[in-house]
């Protein structure tokens, strides 16, 4: 399985509160591995897909901030698995 590097970026209102209606996820980088950093922006094709098949392969889920950044997932439909370990640092 693998470790996952997982970062967001959102529209400003209330700080990017992702319970505010007026925010966006804008996008995401991922780090897969040893893979290189893919950036996906919301208007993409694959942007919530590429990030649950992101998801469902981590063993190891890393980030900065990680509360925040998961509460955007979750509100686009992507879920980390039980099984998967969460560090923020």
């Amino acid at each position: 399985m693998s470790t996952v590097t997982y970062d967001v970026e959102t529209s400003v209102f209330n700080f990017g509160n992702p319970y505010d209606v007026r925010n966006i996820l804008v996008s995401y980088s991922v780090k897969v591995d040893d893979a290189p950093i893919v950036h996906k922006r919301y208007d993409e094709p694959d942007f919530k897909t590429y990030l649950q098949d992101c998801f469902k392969q981590a063993t190891l889920l890393v980030g900065q901030n990680l509360k925040f950044d998961l509460s955007w997932a979750r509100k686009i439909g992507c879920v980390v698995p039980d099984r998967c370990r969460v560090f923020d640092t």
